[in-house]
This record gives C-alpha cells, sequence and structure tokens, in this order.
C-alpha cells in the first residue's frame, strides 16, 4: 500500500511508470495498491490509511509525505475538501464558504503550525501501524525537516531525473530511480519486510 500526493499518484507518467508500480516490479507475485492523489495532505494520507487499512490489510505500508501547508477543509455538509493556503482551486474557488475558509485558514496558518499538524499525522500513523504489527517506511523529503527515524527513508536526490508529459512532476526515468532506490533501502536494512512480511516487524521490537 503506497499512500501520498500526485508524486505518488503519478502525475505525468502512466500507471505502471509510477513509482510504487515500479517498486512492485521488483518483488514477484506483489500487489501495487496505490493511494496516492494529487494535491492531497498529509491528514488525507493519514485519513486514507485509517480508513483503507483493514480492508486491504497490507504487508508493507509506502508514505511518502506531501508538503506540511497542505490541509483539508471539514465543511458544513460534512464533506472533506482539500486545501492549500493562496491557492484557490475547487471548492475554495467555486463556493462561497470556500472562498471565506480559505481567506480565515490563510491568515492564521504559519510554518511552526503546518510542521505540527504534520507530526500529529504522523504520530497516529506510527501508532496505528505498530499496532497492526505491520512494516512501513516513511519519506520526508517534501517535509524540509531533519526529524528522522529508525524507518525513515531518506533520497538525497532531491532533483527530477526527467519530466512528466505535464512538464511540472517527475517523469518515468525518476520514478524508476526512485523505485529501485527504495527498494534497495529495505531490502538492506529490512529484508524482512519482503521475504517474511507478516513476522519481520516482532523481530525489529
Amino acid at each position: 500500500m503506497s499512500i501520498g500526493c500526485s508524486n505518488t499518484e503519478g502525475f505525468g507518467v502512466n500507471n505502471n511508470e509510477t513509482w510504487p508500480s515500479q517498486f512492485c516490479s521488483h518483488i514477484p507475485n506483489s500487489v501495487n495498491l496505490n493511494f496516492g492523489a494529487g494535491a492531497r495532505s498529509n491528514d488525507y494520507i493519514c485519513r486514507c490509511l485509517l480508513s483503507y487499512y483493514d480492508l486491504i490489510k497490507p504487508d508493507l505500508v509506502l508514505i511518502m509525505y506531501t508538503f506540511p501547508h497542505r490541509r483539508e477543509i471539514y465543511t458544513t455538509d460534512n464533506g472533506i475538501e482539500p486545501y492549500m493556503p493562496n491557492i484557490k482551486w475547487g471548492y475554495t474557488k467555486e463556493t462561497e464558504d470556500g472562498e471565506k475558509i480559505e481567506k480565515y485558514l490563510t491568515e492564521l496558518q504559519n510554518d511552526n503550525e503546518d510542521f505540527i499538524n504534520w507530526y500529529k499525522n504522523h504520530l497516529l500513523i506510527k501508532l496505528f501501524l505498530e499496532s497492526k504489527k505491520c512494516n512501513w517506511t516513511w519519506s520526508g523529503d517534501n517535509l524540509r525537516t531533519k526529524y528522522t527515524e529508525f524507518n525513515r527513508f531518506t533520497l538525497m536526490d532531491r532533483f527530477k531525473m526527467d519530466l512528466g508529459s505535464d512538464n511540472l512532476h517527475p517523469g518515468p526515468k525518476h520514478h524508476e530511480y526512485y523505485g529501485k532506490v527504495l527498494f534497495d533501502y529495505i531490502s538492506r536494512r529490512f529484508p524482512n519486510y519482503i521475504n517474511n512480511p507478516i513476522n519481520s516487524y516482532n523481530k525489529l521490537v
């Protein structure tokens, strides 16, 4: 199970070219469950995991956190909408309530609050997956923080090797590279994640 924003969903590339698909290509008989969604937030990543985990029961969860200033808006009619400060689109552009909420949140938001919001989501994810005894790894390159844990995957080469068809997001070569480097990292550091995913967690704690 892979969760993230457009970089995980694979804007600008074909489904088989995304980094989750490329990662799975190195594992025989693997199943690629890609829950990436464009312009979504770390709120979304946490909500998605908690909502779908018990339905699909993945052996391994790969999380690519997105920029911490992205959030979710809970509307008065019980809806959930994506939000980014100073970027009106969808609900915040097309509805009167959305415009008001975007204005208020933009005035209140700051970098420290954004980081704390990410950290709360991260702790929820961490405690949830540990309670399930599930293998997982997370990438925080988009967070711009040195905060680290034993299972954080950091890709030092942040450059885009190529661009997708939208000329904005990473292209097929970059996805292929990321999937291979992530697979090599897990193979070296957590070999049982792939060889024996059900029992590997107990060997680590």
